[in-house]
């Protein structure tokens, strides 16, 4: 399952939970986009990594030596930034 899709199936579970919990569902919505575009560790994950592996010359192991840091900053950003600019 591609990531848009998984966006797709998730987001109405992300509003429903908003509107479970009594809270803006805004700031789940926002983690659920920022979760589907954080594949960053296989070349499989988006047609994008696939596309520049070939040209690009890297092998399977380098997307996680470099996609990891990245998704930790991009984890670290969503936690502390998301919930500071969409209020729950």
């Amino acid at each position: 399952m591609s990531n848009t899709a998984t966006a797709l199936v998730m987001l109405p579970i992300a509003v429903a939970v908003g509107a479970e919990v009594g809270v803006s569902a805004m700031p789940l919505i926002i983690a659920v986009t920022m979760g589907a575009h954080a594949a960053l560790l296989t070349p499989v994950a988006t047609p994008v990594n696939l596309m520049v592996m070939g040209p690009g010359g890297f092998n399977f192991g380098e997307y996680w030596k470099f996609g990891l840091p990245i998704l930790i900053w991009w984890l670290v950003v969503a936690v502390i930034v998301v919930p500071l600019y969409w209020r729950f």
